[in-house]
Parts: C-alpha cells; sequence; structure tokens
C-alpha cells in the first residue's frame, strides 16, 4: 500500500538529503575512499602503462589504442547519462522519489512534490555532466591526432 500523505516537517527540512547522519557520513567516506583506490590505481598502474604503450607503438596503432580506450570511456559515461536522464525523468514525472517500481536496496522513505522534483533536477544535471564528459572523451583523440601527429598534408588518406 502506497503512502500518499504529505512529507513531514524534519523530510522538508532535510530536503535532497534524506539521510541520517551515520548513512550520509559513510556513504561519503565510501566515496572518498573509492575514488581514492581509483586515483592511485590509475596513477600508479594506468597511466603507466598507457605511455609505454604509446612509445614502443607506430602513430597509427597508437592513436587507435587511444580511440579505442577513450572511446569505451565514452560509451560507459554515455551510457550512466543515459540511464540518470531515465531515472531523473521518471521522478520528475511522477513526482516522488524514488518513483513507483523503481528498485531500492533499503527501505526508502517516499518522498512527493517539489522536493521531489528538486531531486530530479540534480539528478538531471549530473546526468547532464555525464553526457557531455562523454562527448569530450570521444573527442580527445581526434584532439591528440591534432596536436602529436604528421601535418595535414602529409597523412594518408583512409
Amino acid at each position: 500500500m502506497e503512502d500518499r500523505s504529505q512529507p513531514s516537517e524534519e523530510t522538508w527540512r532535510r530536503g535532497l538529503l534524506h539521510w541520517s547522519h551515520a548513512t550520509l557520513f559513510w556513504s561519503l567516506i565510501g566515496v572518498i575512499l573509492t575514488g581514492l583506490v581509483l586515483t592511485i590505481f590509475v596513477a600508479t598502474v594506468a597511466v603507466p602503462w598507457l605511455r609505454v604503450e604509446l612509445n614502443v607503438r607506430p602513430f597509427d596503432e597508437a592513436i587507435a589504442l587511444l580511440r579505442l580506450i577513450f572511446g569505451s570511456l565514452a560509451f560507459t559515461f554515455f551510457g550512466l547519462g543515459a540511464l540518470l536522464t531515465r531515472y531523473a525523468w521518471r521522478i520528475w514525472r511522477h513526482a516522488e522519489a524514488p518513483p513507483p517500481g523503481a528498485i531500492v536496496l533499503f527501505d526508502t522513505p517516499v518522498i512527493r512534490g517539489a522536493l521531489a522534483r528538486q531531486r530530479a533536477a540534480v539528478i538531471g544535471f549530473a546526468a547532464c555532466l555525464l553526457l557531455a564528459g562523454s562527448v569530450g572523451l570521444s573527442l580527445f583523440p581526434n584532439a591528440v591526432e591534432r596536436a602529436v601527429g604528421p601535418p595535414a598534408t602529409e597523412r594518408s588518406t583512409r
């Protein structure tokens, strides 16, 4: 049975962050630690590997490798942005967060009305950032090719 009552006064005061302080704390710690581990991995493993691979390969193969890596990243960002866009649209349309039929991991209070639409706008903004990032990632190999490649008059036509 769905609860169709208005949010409580505490829900209005908390707004977007409708979490307990402990949940918010551990969520932020988790995000920070995940970012730290990924940053260390990229700095110590991925970038040195990519640098070696780009130096030992011929120019055309190096650009193809860059296109593969950054194309995969762009595709991933696009997919995540599309999922967030769909989720934000569902929240906006139903004015409920989480929207009807959404998968939730734990008992989640339903936020309705203006607060739900505010949450949808924030999620939509994050989706726009991911979609814009996917465009930038897809264009990066072209910029590298123009910056370090042979002049356009010497390039072979494909």
